[in-house]
């Protein structure tokens, strides 16, 4: 998966290691610091950041690479039929190599490009009723939602996360551990995210508010946990102190 975002302001690119492995597999040119970065086995789905232009330019272009803000945006029947069309693709090529008594690299590169697609559309879904999990960059994306107060100096938004909210300074400075943040202000915020998710069919399940907490001194970070996720694991007491009361968080 790739994500092109701002980060004050500034533009960044953010690319899993699996796609950066794919595109030196296949494509020919590369920006030089794509054939540089080191990528280890267990870093294959680590996202890599990039702030250079000529390597945003260049993944913006790669159609190849499911872009995730195109993705987690879309309705839950829009990127069912993405998925099943993906597959519809996958299914003919893969008849094609069967058939086939030379495989020709460009089925290959197809079908191989294809199931990386699927899979990261998998994820997605996976990741939206809190059954996967990724290390997303802490990103506040407000162009879905944002919550602020007049002559308050926070603002809540979406992170990159569809199932975490980031609370920061509207003025960009740091967060510290003594912040005196109004309670009310964070009930009030996540209760409208949690309204506007609904009303667009992307939060259909039951879930529970985690305490927020402080992050890298600049987000304080609120998540959302489905319930379903809850009872299949065991509840710790440290998990049982971080639900906070639901009955602040009703839409």
């Amino acid at each position: 998966m790739k994500i092109i975002s701002k980060e004050q302001e500034i533009p960044i690119v953010f690319v899993q290691g699996k796609d950066i492995l794919l595109l030196r597999k296949y494509q020919l040119k590369l920006p030089r610091l794509l054939n540089i970065q080191k990528i280890n086995d267990t870093d294959k789905e680590k996202f890599y950041s990039f702030i250079e232009p000529d390597i945003i330019s260049y993944l913006e272009t790669q159609e190849d690479i499911v872009d995730y803000k195109q993705i987690i945006y879309l309705s839950k029947q829009s990127r069912g039929e993405l998925i099943y069309h993906l597959l519809e693709q996958k299914e003919k090529i893969a008849k094609l190599l069967i058939n086939q008594s030379i495989k020709t690299n460009q089925l290959l590169q197809e079908c191989e490009i294809l199931s990386n697609q699927v899979y990261d559309l998998f994820d997605i879904e996976s990741l939206r009723y809190g059954k996967r999990f990724l290390s997303f960059p802490n990103i506040t994306d407000y162009n879905t939602f944002s919550f602020v107060r007049p002559n308050y100096c926070y603002v809540i938004g979406y992170s990159l996360d569809p199932n975490r909210l980031l609370l920061t300074r509207v003025d960009g400075m740091s967060l510290t551990e003594n912040e005196q943040i109004d309670e009310k202000f964070i009930q009030v915020g996540v209760s409208l995210a949690i309204q506007e998710k609904r009303s667009r069919e992307e939060l259909d399940f039951d879930f529970v508010v985690l305490k927020p907490f402080l992050q890298d001194h600049k987000y304080l970070v609120i998540d959302f946990v489905p319930k379903e996720v809850i009872m299949t694991k065991a509840l710790t007491k440290e998990l049982c102190k971080n639900i906070l009361k639901q009955d602040d968080f009703q839409d």
